[in-house]
């Protein structure tokens, strides 16, 4: 059941991971501007 509903996630997630990335990315380099500690930190998580 978990592993059937990792793949649904999978390939839903996959679109979603796209946008969610791209704007991560957009975030992450407007916080590295202004917060290069705190940019660093998340990149490591």
């Amino acid at each position: 059941m978990d592993a059937l509903l990792g793949m649904i996630q999978n390939r839903v997630q996959k679109q979603e991971w796209l946008l969610m990335k791209n704007l991560l990315t957009q975030i992450l380099i407007e916080e590295m501007k202004n917060h290069s500690q705190v940019a660093k930190i998340v990149i490591v998580h």
